[in-house]
């Protein structure tokens, strides 16, 4: 986990019973949990999570990859 915060990885999550964290970066990393926000410029209708920032436990984890290139390059373009 401390990986994808260091490099700033854009990720897509699965975890706390099934909520989508889609675009995301992880910000801060515990025990336990994570701490994800949206990627400067995602688009946060996608999925179930809209807000700013969420606790994720990492033992509820099911899905855990890099965003595809399409959901990394809106991301930078509607964030700079």
């Amino acid at each position: 986990m401390d990986k994808y915060r260091d490099e700033g990885t854009i990720l897509n999550i699965t975890g706390n019973a099934g909520t989508h964290y889609n675009s995301v970066r992880i910000v801060e990393t515990y025990d336990d949990f994570i701490v994800v926000e949206p990627a400067a410029g995602a688009e946060q209708a996608g999925g179930t999570f809209r807000g700013a920032c969420a606790n994720v436990n990492t033992a509820t984890i099911t899905r855990l990859e890099e965003a595809g290139p399409d959901q990394r390059l809106r991301a930078r373009l509607k964030g700079s």
